[in-house]
C-alpha cells in the first residue's frame, strides 16, 4: 500500500496523509496491525473503514484501543451507528462511542441509488445520545482535519519546487 500511495497508483484522502484503509472482515488482528504499523511508519494516518464489520475489532475493544494508540482513526458507518445493520452492529457501534474510539462516520453509499446517504440521521442520533460536542467532532473538525493536512502539503510541496 505504501508503494502504491507513493506512485500515486492509490490515493490518500483528499492528497493529505489520511488513507481509508480496507480490510477483510476475516483478516486477523497481526495482519492489520502489521499493515497499519507500514502506514504509519510512513507518513501516513490511517482512517480503518467500516471498523464493525470486523471480526477480530467485533469482540475486542481493547484490540480497538490498541489500534488507536499506534495512531490509527476508526471510521464506522452511518447505517450501521442508526442500525440499519442490525440491533447487533448498532449495539458495537454504541460500546465505540461510548469509548471515544469513532473518529469519522462515513456513508459508504457509494453514488448508488440503493444505499443512500443517512449521514444526517446518523449526525441526529450521535447528538441525541452524545452531545453536540462529540456530533461536531466526528462529523465536522475530524473531517476538517484532513482537509487542512491537504493544504498544509500541498504548500509543502509548491515550496520545495520552487
Amino acid at each position: 500500500m505504501v508503494s502504491l500511495l507513493r506512485t500515486g497508483r492509490v490515493m490518500s484522502m483528499a492528497g493529505s496523509r489520511y488513507v481509508l484503509t480496507e480490510f477483510s472482515n476475516r483478516m486477523d488482528t497481526f495482519y492489520i496491525r502489521e499493515r497499519l504499523y507500514a502506514l504509519l511508519s510512513s507518513g501516513y494516518k490511517p482512517i480503518i473503514a467500516h471498523a464493525e464489520r470486523y471480526d477480530c475489532m467485533r469482540g475486542n475493544i481493547d484490540f480497538v484501543e490498541e489500534l488507536i494508540s499506534m495512531g490509527a482513526y476508526i471510521q464506522v458507518n452511518a447505517d450501521s451507528l442508526i442500525g440499519k445493520e442490525g440491533f447487533g452492529t448498532k449495539r458495537f457501534c454504541k460500546t465505540l462511542m461510548k469509548h471515544g474510539a469513532v473518529h469519522f462516520v462515513g456513508s459508504d453509499s457509494h453514488g448508488s441509488r440503493e444505499r443512500i446517504s443517512r449521514l444526517g440521521e446518523a449526525y441526529a442520533y450521535v447528538e441525541n445520545k452524545f452531545g453536540r460536542t462529540c456530533a461536531e467532532e466526528i462529523f465536522v473538525s475530524n473531517p476538517h482535519r484532513i482537509l487542512a493536512d491537504a493544504k498544509r502539503r500541498k504548500r509543502s510541496f509548491a515550496a520545495h519546487k520552487v
